[in-house]
C-alpha cells in the first residue's frame, strides 16, 4: 500500500469542506454516462408485457467546472430519452420518473457553500436549495480501481436506506462530482446508488481541460423550495401515483435524486 493511500485511510470518515489545491489544470468538462438498470416483477397473468418493459435508461451528462463552482447537466445535442413505450395503448403499465437524468441539473458554488438543483416532477419544475453538508460525511475505504487511466479510491455515504458508492481520483485534486455528490479529496469519476430495482451507475467517459467558467451558471427557473420541502412534495406525488395505480396495473418508478 503506498504512502498516499495510507494517509487517506487514516482520515477514516472524511468530513468538512475540502480546500481546492492549485493545479495547472483546474477548469474543464467531464462527460458521464448515466445508466439506470430497471427490474420489474410482473404479476401473474401479465408476463406478456416483459418484452415491452425497458431494462435500462441511459443518459449522457456532463460536469463543467472550475476551481470554485460546477454545473452537472445534460450534454447539449445529446439524444433525449425515447418516448414512453407504454403510452397510447391499453398496456396496464403506469410509469413515473422523478429527478436525475436529462431533466435535471445541479449547480454547486464551493466558495458560498451553495447547491441549487433543478428537478422536474411530473411536468413541474422545482429549484431545490440544498445544504452542502448533506453529502460530505464520506467514509474512505481501502479499495482501488482505474477509471480513464486515473487511480480511483472507493468511498461510501449512507443516505437513508441507500448506501452510495463513489470512486474518486486524488490525481484530480478537485472536490467535484456528478449530481450533488462532491467534497472528496479528488474528482468523483463514478457513482453507484439507488434501490435494487432501479440501480443507478454514473461513470466518467471523457475529460477535457478547457476554459468553461462562462458556462457555469445556476439554474433559475422553477418553484423555489428547500430540500425537505422537495422530499415532501415527491412523497405526496408518489402516494398519489400509487393510489391512482392500485387497480392491478404494473407500476414503474425511477427516482434519481
Amino acid at each position: 500500500m503506498n504512502k498516499f493511500l495510507i494517509l487517506l485511510l487514516c482520515l477514516g470518515a472524511f468530513q468538512g469542506p475540502f480546500t481546492f489545491q492549485n493545479s495547472t489544470n483546474n477548469e474543464g468538462t467531464i462527460t458521464y454516462t448515466e445508466v439506470v438498470k430497471l427490474k420489474v416483477d410482473l404479476p401473474e397473468g401479465m408476463e406478456f408485457l416483459a418484452g415491452r418493459i425497458p431494462s435500462e435508461k441511459v443518459n449522457t451528462m456532463e460536469l463543467v467546472f472550475d476551481e470554485n463552482k460546477s454545473l452537472y447537466r445534460r450534454v447539449k445535442g445529446a439524444a433525449k430519452e425515447k418516448t414512453n413505450p407504454f403510452n397510447g395503448g391499453n398496456s396496464n403499465v403506469t410509469t413515473m420518473s422523478i429527478g436525475g437524468g436529462e431533466n435535471s441539473s445541479t449547480f454547486i458554488n464551493f466558495e458560498e457553500a451553495k447547491i441549487v438543483r433543478s428537478e422536474n416532477v411530473m411536468g413541474q419544475r422545482f429549484l431545490v436549495n440544498q445544504d452542502m453538508t448533506e453529502a460530505t460525511n464520506w467514509k474512505v475505504l481501502d479499495t482501488q480501481k482505474e477509471i480513464l487511466g486515473y487511480t480511483c479510491i472507493k468511498a461510501e455515504l449512507t443516505k437513508g436506506d441507500d448506501i452510495i458508492t463513489a470512486w474518486f481520483s486524488p490525481e484530480l485534486p478537485l472536490p467535484i462530482g456528478p449530481q450533488q455528490y462532491h467534497n472528496l479529496p479528488g474528482a468523483v469519476l463514478q457513482i453507484e446508488s439507488g434501490p435494487e430495482n432501479a440501480r443507478r451507475t454514473i461513470t466518467a467517459t471523457h475529460i477535457e481541460w478547457a476554459e468553461v467558467s462562462d458556462q457555469i451558471e445556476a439554474p433559475n427557473k422553477g418553484k423555489k423550495v428547500n430540500a425537505d420541502e422537495f422530499e415532501k412534495i415527491v412523497e405526496k406525488r408518489l402516494d398519489a401515483f400509487r393510489d391512482g395505480s392500485s387497480d392491478g396495473n404494473v407500476q414503474i418508478q425511477v427516482i434519481g435524486r
